[in-house]
């Protein structure tokens, strides 16, 4: 076993929110260090057609898929949405752009994976390749949405 940074379940965005609130009130260096690295970890994360992992470094297997399951996607973006300027305009103006161009990535990730069947846009699967998009299975009992 390892640690593995995670989108799963609510982790780093939740964290990342907390340093938010804290920050402002309580200024300092450390927090502030630590917020930045926890956006450039999802910047970093964000593969290059705009979908997140559901951890990352990456790990191959099911980990590496694009994951809306547990809102893992959607979560990185509401997050990344609050950066430029928004919630958080303490933050750099180069990060707050790196932030917005991370949401229209992510946006167009989202439009791209929605499964169409008869050419009627319809649903989103819990994962998705992150190369093709296409619906792939997670862990042995969860098959392909």
């Amino acid at each position: 076993w390892h640690y593995v940074g995670t989108l799963d379940n609510q982790a780093t965005t939740d964290h990342l929110l907390f340093l938010a609130r804290v920050l402002p009130k309580q200024p300092s260096s450390t927090y502030m260090t630590a917020f930045r690295n926890g956006i450039s970890y999802l910047l970093h994360a964000q593969f290059p057609n705009g979908c997140f992992p559901q951890v990352y470094p990456l790990e191959g297997g099911y980990h590496d898929a694009a994951t809306y399951n547990d809102d893992a996607l959607v979560r990185a973006l509401r997050f990344l949405s609050a950066v430029p300027p928004g919630e958080f305009n303490w933050v750099a103006p180069a990060l707050q752009a790196d932030a917005a161009a991370a949401v229209e990535r992510g946006v167009r990730c989202i439009l791209a994976s929605q499964i169409s069947i008869d050419g009627v846009k319809t649903v989103w699967c819990a994962q998705h390749d992150p190369l093709t998009l296409e619906p792939v299975r997670a862990r042995a009992y969860e098959h392909e949405s």
